[in-house]
């Protein structure tokens, strides 16, 4: 996984599987609770995040096409399976949502525009 070699993207993944932990099993409290529509909104934020920092970092487009297909994976495993361990999100994350499956679809569109840009860039 040559796309992890940074610090900041294995503490941006650490933050947001906490995040997605805490949303799914609230029972375990922090610091007494956080509004559920802040949790959805920093989760979203930080997945941006993840994904614009590596395009402004690097210009390497193979890198950054790994990058957006392994945390496009990861999330939706991640949720998958926290849903597996009975957990259900009180932001309304699942994977059951319709709003998620748009923002899943919209990952995916971007990643096949990446990949034929890396294709094109490798063909000439």
């Amino acid at each position: 996984m040559n796309f992890l070699k940074q610090r900041q993207d294995i503490v941006l993944l650490v933050i947001m599987t906490l995040l997605l932990v805490y949303d799914f099993f609230n029972g375990v409290r922090l610091d007494g609770g956080v509004n559920q529509l802040s949790l959805l909104l920093i989760i979203f934020g930080l997945y941006l995040i993840t994904l614009n920092a590596k395009k402004s970092k690097t210009q390497n487009e193979k890198e950054i096409l790994n990058w957006q297909i392994f945390i496009t994976c990861y999330l939706v495993v991640l949720i998958g399976l926290l849903t597996a361990f009975g957990g259900e999100s009180t932001s309304g994350i699942s994977l059951s949502n319709v709003f998620f499956w748009a923002v899943v679809a919209i990952s995916i569109i971007e990643i096949i525009v990446q990949w034929k840009k890396v294709k094109h860039v490798e063909a000439t």
